[in-house]
Order: C-alpha cells, then sequence, then structure tokens
C-alpha cells in the first residue's frame, strides 16, 4: 500500500523560494543596473542550483508497505527498511518534533531529512515532508527514522494488519 507524502506550508515556502532566489541572484543586478562581479553571482547561482538537486533528489516522495519491508520513495534511491528489522512503530503526538535540530540535512527544501537531535528521541534520520503526523520507527540497531504519510491513522492500521498476519 502507497502512502502519499506532501510539503507542509513551510517546506512549500522554501521550496518555491530557492528558484526565486536563485533568479534574483542572476537577474537582479541587471534589473537595477547595479555593477555587480559576476563571478560572484554565477558561483552563488551554482550553489544554489546545485543545493536544490540534491535536495528534490533525496527527499521523500511516498511511502509504502509490503509484506516483507517499508519503502521510502526518493527520486534518486528509495529507502527500504525490512520488516525483520523494524522492533517498533509509534504514531508521535503533534509538536514532539518541535524542538528538534537539524544536525545535517534539508530543514525545509522539499522536506525535512537527513539526520536530526531532539531531547527526548536523541539522534534521528528524518523522510519527513511536514512537522506534524509524525511516525517513528525504531529498529533492532536502535536506528529512529521518522516518516509523516498524510494518512497516519490508515498507515498504522496497514501496518498493524500486516503485523498480525500470519506470513
Amino acid at each position: 500500500m502507497i502512502f502519499k507524502a506532501t510539503l507542509d506550508k513551510k517546506a512549500k515556502l522554501l521550496t518555491i523560494g530557492m528558484p526565486v532566489l536563485l533568479i534574483g541572484f542572476v537577474i537582479g543586478p541587471k534589473l537595477w543596473s547595479t555593477p555587480v562581479n559576476a563571478s560572484a553571482a554565477i558561483i552563488v547561482s551554482i550553489i544554489l542550483g546545485f543545493t536544490s538537486i540534491i535536495a528534490y533528489a533525496l527527499s521523500p516522495t511516498s511511502y509504502e508497505i509490503k509484506e516483507d519491508s517499508m519503502i521510502i520513495h526518493r527520486p534518486l534511491k528509495d529507502v527500504v527498511i525490512h520488516r525483520s528489522a523494524i522492533v517498533e512503530v509509534h504514531q508521535m503526538e503533534d509538536g514532539k518534533l518541535a524542538r528538534s535540530m537539524r544536525l545535517f540535512g534539508s530543514g525545509g527544501l522539499f522536506g525535512y531529512f537527513g539526520l536530526f537531535w531532539n531531547r527526548e528521541f536523541g539522534t534521528m534520520t528524518w523522510y519527513a515532508t511536514r512537522r506534524d503526523q509524525a511516525i517513528i520507527i525504531i529498529t533492532s540497531s536502535h536506528k529512529k527514522l521518522v516518516i509523516t504519510p498524510d494518512e497516519t491513522d490508515a498507515f498504522m492500521q496497514a501496518y498493524a494488519a500486516l503485523t498480525t498476519k500470519k506470513i
């Protein structure tokens, strides 16, 4: 079963804002006839463009539950978590991730993904598109993964149905 992952308002604004910023660096100085170092504008544009491409490639687009695995779909490469490695799956209360600190990754551009930390859960790997409606997956290697399907209740029901089903 596949579950959609749509961006929240902050992520949508950052995702739309990045190309606007990129265009601003390229054509802004020409519009206002401001003398600018052309090489600096080109370097900044390349960095912003490269960052956007990498962020898009690693961003979660949907989540899938299969008989033997849970898959986080991304444009570049899917993340596969084998069900035998999953110890716990819990729906988190809204606000539990509010004070999380990003250690490495994206904080809104095409979603929230990468390495995050907070006092209650410690280090977590996020594959999220929003900051609410989160589900935490704990693996046998004590890794904590955070996902945010649009329909968290349906996701939890589908996962529960598979775990109670005899294989």
